[in-house]
């Protein structure tokens, strides 16, 4: 919604069959397009066009500060059989150079969550990491699709590393879940999808 921190909106008037261009001069993850009163809207085509500069998502920081108690009615638990070990297939072109943590977010119901904060803390290789994304930002793995890269090599470990959930306002929502890896080639993709219960 307009209330929505971050939500812009632009009124553009234009008539049919005609190409028209919109600069916007922002960086932004979703387009809509409404018409405004009750006519028709007919779109041929839309495309949405960058100044070529690259802009790496950042999903809002969790407060280091806070300790949060998850609230049982709204955690995410981890789904059975997770974590899953497979090969890199997001990243063909890394081959074995590549060693993460990825998976998908569900609602009860079943459907893809975005928007949740993902956050992988722990040691790997004797230094401490923290490392957040957000679900939705990485469809390789689905709608709620997220994904954390570890290194450029994987790397066992045992009981070293936790993943947990997070809204955008620093509440946790889920508990964190402590996972291992390994320093296997056919297993430097951890998936761990969670759901809401």
């Amino acid at each position: 919604t307009l209330k929505q921190s971050g939500v812009s909106s632009y009124f553009f008037s234009g008539a049919a069959g005609t190409t028209t261009n919109f600069d916007i001069g922002r960086t932004g993850q979703y387009v809509r397009i409404q018409l405004k009163g009750t006519n028709y809207l007919s779109l041929a085509e839309v495309q949405v066009w960058s100044d070529g500069t690259q802009v790496t998502p950042t999903p809002t920081p969790i407060p280091t500060s806070l300790v949060v108690t998850p609230n049982p009615s709204s955690l995410y638990k981890k789904q059975v059989n997770y974590p899953y070990y497979i090969p890199n297939f997001a990243h063909p072109d890394k081959g074995n150079n590549w060693f993460g943590v990825a998976g998908q977010i569900f609602n009860e119901n079943g459907m893809p969550v975005n928007q949740i904060v993902v956050v992988v803390k722990g040691t790997l290789n004797g230094v401490a990491i923290e490392k957040s994304t957000q679900t939705g930002l990485n469809t390789d793995y689905g709608a709620g699709g997220y994904e954390i890269v570890l290194g450029n090599a994987p790397v066992a470990t045992t009981g070293k590393l936790t993943i947990t959930l997070y809204s955008l306002s620093g509440q946790a929502v889920s508990s964190p879940i402590t996972f291992d890896t390994y320093a296997d080639p056919l297993k430097n993709l951890v998936l761990i999808n969670f759901q809401k219960k």
